[in-house]
Order: structure tokens, then sequence, then C-alpha cells
């Protein structure tokens, strides 16, 4: 890869990734705010977004014609950090280590079995969707 292609893909992804930092900040205090839990409601929250979303657009990415730059920027970049596997796992820790051991329990269970079904409903969705512009 030359140089002038490694700036542009290191550039989409940075921008995209500053992007989802603050989108998940934003987001997930939001709705950590506005439900009072110990329960990390919000990076639940976010992380089902991030899933549904990427389940949206990597169906109409394989669709669609869609540039590697914007791929890079949406999938790596956005979607990468709007999503967040290392708080999920230090919150759930952190329960654990409180004495919390039904909700961290319930955090994996709740976190990996949602996350997957609003994957397939993102995909589901954007089929639709294409399906009823054709």
């Amino acid at each position: 890869m030359e140089m002038d292609q490694r700036i542009m893909v290191f550039s989409v992804i940075a921008v995209g990734g500053a992007a989802g930092a603050l989108l998940r900040y934003l987001f997930s205090g939001f709705v950590q705010k506005s439900v009072d839990s110990v329960f990390p409601v919000g990076t639940f929250a976010v992380n089902l977004l991030g899933a549904f979303l990427i389940g949206v657009f990597w169906s109409m990415s394989e669709e669609f014609i869609v540039s590697t730059y914007f791929k890079l920027f949406l999938f790596v970049g956005l979607l990468g950090s709007l999503t967040t596997f290392s708080t999920y796992t230090l919150e759930t820790m952190n329960l654990y280590l409180d004495g919390e051991t039904s909700l961290a329990l319930s955090n994996i269970l709740l976190s990996n079995v949602a996350c997957m079904m609003v994957l397939v409903l993102g995909i589901i969705t954007s089929r639709v969707v294409i399906n009823f512009f054709r």
C-alpha cells in the first residue's frame, strides 16, 4: 500500500473513531443518567445500538457498492468506537467485585444474547428496506 493510501486509511478510521467515541460518551451517559440503576444500562444500550447498526449497514454494504474507505470509516472507526467491549467487561467485573454477582451474570447473558438478536434484526431490517425500494 502506498503512503497516500495509508494516510487516507488512517485518516478515515481516525475520524470515524473520534465520532464514534463521542457518540458513545454522549449516548451511554444520557441513558445511564436517565435510569437509576447499578446495572450498566448505558453501555448495554450503546452496544445494542451498535450491534443493530452494524447489522443494517453490513447487510447494505453487501448489497450495494460501498468504497473501502467508507467501510473503514463506518465499521472500524465509527461503529468500532461506538460499541465498547472493554467497558462492558470492566463494568461486569466491577459488578462482580461489588458483590452484585447476579447483575454481573445478567450483564453477560443479556449483552451477548441481546446484541446477537439485534444484529440479526438489523440484517433483516436492511433486507426489508432494500426489497421495499426495489
